[in-house]
């Protein structure tokens, strides 16, 4: 396990992949928002169709997991996570807008609330916010949604988090993935970069949140960056989701650093930084073995209050 525990490391890559965002004209956001919400709005009702015409044709889905899908996909996925409410009450947020040319990737945050009762039985109050990076092109008829990926999630039942909780059968190896990031989070927390080289191969294969492949020089330079910002860090990697299909397993973990820090421009406060990851593994003679790590999402606070990740690294 010791060659696969560089995926961990990715967890500060974002640091430095989410700066320079443009945000677009608020008539663009207005339009985005309208349009998601109208699609998203016939989804939670269980309604079949696009009235607005909103999806291309072939819009395309990724799950928390990484498995592709279609449209349809994305709408049973999104059904599923309405399972545990009776009557919720939804709120769709725009939450960001980058823009290219004729293409917009816009971030939507979908908040689920209201009484309901977990596959375990539980009953409670629960609470579910759902992150979707999408990808829209501008037409002729208007801006159309391309593609949906599922990139953050948060669950609490009675406000305290829900933990993932793996089946009987893969419980073992879940404790096995989840003690690699305990002691990659602890390499982190001491910014032990001599131990960091050794554990990064490299040939290290990881990608930013765009896909971009990104080099062992790369990572460790992100890293390094994004640490000296930071006085005496607490960081928590904990393991989200989990999936195995055949011989290669699918981790999605989320990484939290709490730090005091000081940032370019002479901001200070507390800061608190997550970021998303999710990991493939390939099932090898002596365990499981990195194959490959894919940054999914960050977002950042300070003192509590929304933070733009490019002020972390002054671009």
């Amino acid at each position: 396990m010791r060659r696969s525990s560089w995926l961990v490391l990715a967890l500060i890559a974002g640091l430095l992949s989410w700066g320079g965002r443009t945000l677009a004209q608020d008539t663009l956001k207005q339009e985005l928002e309208t349009r998601y919400k109208q699609l998203t709005a016939e989804i939670h009702k269980g309604q079949v169709g696009d009235s607005g015409k909103v999806a291309a044709p072939d819009l395309k889905f990724v799950t928390f997991l990484g498995k592709s899908g279609s449209k349809q996909e994305w709408s049973d996925d999104v059904k599923l996570a309405l399972t545990p409410f009776k009557t919720p009450e939804i709120a769709v947020t725009l939450v960001d807008v980058i823009t290219k040319g004729e293409e917009a990737t816009a971030f939507f945050s979908t908040k689920m609330t209201g009484e309901g009762t977990l596959a375990d039985g539980r009953m409670g109050t629960v609470y579910l916010d759902r992150t979707e990076r999408t990808l829209w092109t501008k037409t002729a008829e208007g801006w159309k949604l391309k593609s949906v990926k599922h990139v953050m999630q948060e669950s609490r039942l009675n406000k305290r988090l829900i933990p993932f909780k793996a089946s009987a059968a893969d419980e073992e190896t879940r404790q096995s993935i989840q003690q690699l990031y305990n002691l990659m989070s602890d390499v982190y927390s001491k910014k032990d970069w001599d131990a960091l080289n050794k554990i990064i191969p490299d040939d290290f294969p990881a990608q930013d949140s765009t896909g971009n492949p990104i080099s062992k020089k790369e990572v460790v330079e992100r890293i390094k960056a994004g640490a000296s910002l930071f006085t005496e860090p607490v960081v928590f990697i904990n393991i989200q989701s989990m999936g195995r299909d055949g011989e290669t397993l699918k981790v999605v973990r989320l990484a939290t650093i709490i730090a005091d820090v000081k940032l370019p421009g002479g901001l200070m406060g507390k800061l608190k930084y997550e970021n998303v990851t999710r990991d493939t593994y390939i099932k090898k003679e002596k365990g499981w073995g990195g194959s490959l790590s894919e940054e999914l999402h960050a977002v950042a606070t300070l003192d509590g209050k929304p933070l733009p990740i490019g002020l972390l690294t002054g671009k």
